[in-house]
């Protein structure tokens, strides 16, 4: 399983798992310090599935068998006990330095696991479409909606200021009539936490038919929206159990913004230089504070 460490892939996931993956994902991190003991007998009847279903969500966790599993859980738990990482939930008594703390855990955890996930030739391969379709003329559609369209607001800046214009609207009717005029060469950039409403899938579907690109972030260990990308670039959020609002979730998908808009800039430095070189001082001319 290499460096992956497999609570935080765990935790990743079990928004997305169901059925006996999420109650043996729920029962593991609940006794992490026990299972490592534990035969897959004993796992399997405390979870009351198959062996079987043990072995296989192990593989689907990176590791070869039940066993790799076991010592990947064991050296995780090390890590995490060395670097103060045991994430404590959120509790209706806490105060705001405990919410401070425990959200900080939240936020490595969920920036670790990503990192984990995080497929570099994915990565690369959305780099090159998106400067493919820029160069050549082609447009760029941004879609996200709730907190996810806040992340794609934040992109659609960032690319404002490599000069890469995009086409993006907070309503999701205007998503749509805006996305029925893509054409092919353009591509669509989905930005969705867990992926699972119809509306995304529908612009996501209107691409793919006019045979463009469709890059999408999001939640790892998603299913039929995630074969539907041309590009998936997979994130791991954590989250606390009481969830009020989507927190690592959007920090995660903010990493991949930043990646994505620094590896622009560095395939053409010297006009981003330039670029940023005029703006800081027009703008320091006319009295204002240059971000």
């Amino acid at each position: 399983m290499g460096k992956q460490n497999v609570i935080s892939m765990i935790e990743g996931s079990l928004p997305t798992l169901s059925g006996a993956y999420h109650t043996i994902g729920s029962y593991i991190l609940e006794h992490r310090y026990e299972v490592p003991s534990m035969s897959t007998e004993e796992l399997a009847n405390a979870c009351n599935v198959s062996e079987a279903t043990i072995v296989r969500f192990a593989r689907t966790m990176g590791a070869t068998g039940y066993r790799d599993f076991k010592i990947s859980l064991s050296a995780a738990n090390a890590v995490r006990e060395h670097a103060g990482l045991d994430l404590a939930d959120i509790r209706p008594d806490d105060t705001p330095a405990a919410v401070a703390n425990k959200l900080t855990a939240y936020t490595i955890s969920s920036l670790e696991s990503t990192g984990n996930v995080l497929d570099h030739k994915e990565l690369e391969h959305a780099v090159d479409i998106i400067d493919t379709a820029y160069t050549s003329g082609h447009k760029l559609y941004l879609a996200g909606l709730g907190a996810s369209g806040t992340v794609a607001r934040a992109f659609s800046i960032k690319l404002m200021r490599l000069d890469i214009p995009t086409v993006y609207y907070e309503d999701f009717h205007l998503q749509l009539e805006a996305i029925l005029n893509i054409k092919p060469g353009d591509v669509l950039v989905c930005f969705t936490v867990l992926g699972r409403s119809i509306e995304n899938e529908q612009l996501i579907n209107i691409a793919r038919k006019r045979g463009c690109d469709v890059i999408l972030i999001t939640q790892r260990g998603m299913g039929g929206i995630a074969k539907k990308a041309t590009c998936l670039l997979l994130t791991s959020c954590v989250e606390s159990k009481l969830r009020l609002a989507s927190q690592t979730g959007l920090i995660v998908q903010m990493l991949i913004v930043d990646v994505l808009f620094t590896s622009l800039a560095l395939r053409h430095l010297d006009v981003t230089r330039a670029s940023v070189t005029e703006s800081k001082r027009t703008f320091i001319e006319l009295g204002h504070y240059s971000m």
